[in-house]
């Protein structure tokens, strides 16, 4: 999508694959030769055991205050750039935590997004067991908190970010998304893609392209 103006990198974050063969490990050679989009931590993949602040430190060491924010996602979400661009630049450049709102022990974040002066501060502190330990997202939520309490500036975007209704678990349970929505989440099927394509793009071309599958 063209974002005219904006800087916008895009990268497959991971952690090193518990079975690493050489066969994956030639995959991936050949995925980041070509895109160049893959980084590999220095760390065993996981969820909930630490990944999530060695990715923001990652970030800070290879990146610069040129952006002004990171955002985090998962891969089987879609994400809007040009709508997520238009819904970002009224807000704070400094201090800011902007997401999904959800109370549930699991937040079941679908994007988040940090200026990139927090994600600095968090690459600048010693890792703790115990504050990365957990649910990855509740996990960050309360580092910010304890740490940055007095000037974090939290914007929560309940109307515009969704799962696909269609998954089965107590999460989906909103409305579908319009034309506006910033990232629709869990979509894990090709039928579940074209949906989405439809639903920005008009269904002449998404239908050339799906043809080919």
């Amino acid at each position: 999508m063209n974002l005219v103006g904006d800087k916008v990198d895009f990268k497959f974050i991971f952690g090193i694959p518990p079975e690493f063969t050489s066969e994956l490990e030639s995959k991936l050679s050949i995925e980041n030769n070509t895109y160049g989009d893959l980084i590999m931590l220095n760390n065993i993949e996981n969820m909930n055991h630490g990944k999530l602040y060695y990715y923001w430190k990652w970030v800070a060491e290879y990146s610069d205050m040129q952006y002004d924010y990171v955002i985090k996602t998962d891969d089987d979400a879609f994400v809007h750039f040009q709508n997520l661009a238009l819904n970002l630049r009224p807000l704070p450049r400094k201090n800011l935590y902007y997401r999904l709102e959800n109370r549930d022990i699991f937040m079941y974040r679908e994007l988040e997004t940090l200026s990139v002066d927090q994600v600095h501060m968090i690459a600048t502190s010693s890792f703790n067991q115990t504050e990365w330990y957990g649910h990855k997202d509740r996990m960050l939520e309360s580092w910010l908190l304890n740490h940055v309490n007095s000037t974090l500036i939290q914007i929560s975007e309940n109307c515009l970010i969704f799962n696909d209704p269609r998954t089965k678990n107590r999460f989906s349970r909103r409305p579908w998304a319009s034309p506006n929505s910033i990232v629709i989440h869990r979509i894990k099927e090709i039928p579940a893609w074209k949906s989405v394509i439809d639903l920005y793009i008009p269904k002449i071309i998404s239908s050339k392209f799906f043809s080919e599958f």
